[in-house]
């Protein structure tokens, strides 16, 4: 998020990456973990965020890189028209320009419902985690 945040699509790539490849290695662990006496639940919650995760970094974290590339275009070329006066414009310059605008706003269109949904299924995520560690805990551990 500190990369989407700065506009950083090389440190977008790398955390992705990053992302995918650990959360493969910890389902692939997941399978090795037994219950403990019986409880599988920590287990479960654990592979379903791992599982999010993995979807997320394989699948939607492109889409923000996407609008990332598709902004930095729109701007360049935005920056360039705005340099020209209006007399010296092309049809091209326009016509590139428009492209850029119908691009942008496309991928800004997918970009915010696919932040929107990220958002809803990660505080779903954790939220199950949370409580399925706090229904664990009171389960497992002795009271005094």
């Amino acid at each position: 998020m500190d990369a989407l945040n700065k506009n950083n699509i090389s440190a977008i790539k790398q955390n992705t990456d990053a992302l995918s490849k650990f959360t493969e290695e910890g389902l692939k662990k997941t399978d090795t973990i037994r219950s403990f006496k019986n409880d599988a639940s920590l287990k479960t919650a654990c592979k379903e965020a791992l599982t999010f995760y993995k979807n997320e970094a394989d699948t939607k974290l492109n889409t923000l890189s996407d609008f990332l590339i598709k902004k930095e275009a729109f701007e360049k070329i935005k920056k360039s028209i705005d340099a020209k006066a209006q007399s010296k414009r092309t049809q091209n310059d326009v016509d590139e320009f428009n492209k850029a605008v119908t691009d942008y706003n496309a991928a800004s269109g997918v970009f915010n419902t696919t932040i929107e949904k990220l958002n809803a299924e990660r505080s779903k995520v954790l939220t199950k985690w949370n409580s399925t560690s706090d229904a664990f805990i009171d389960k497992q551990v002795p009271k005094n």
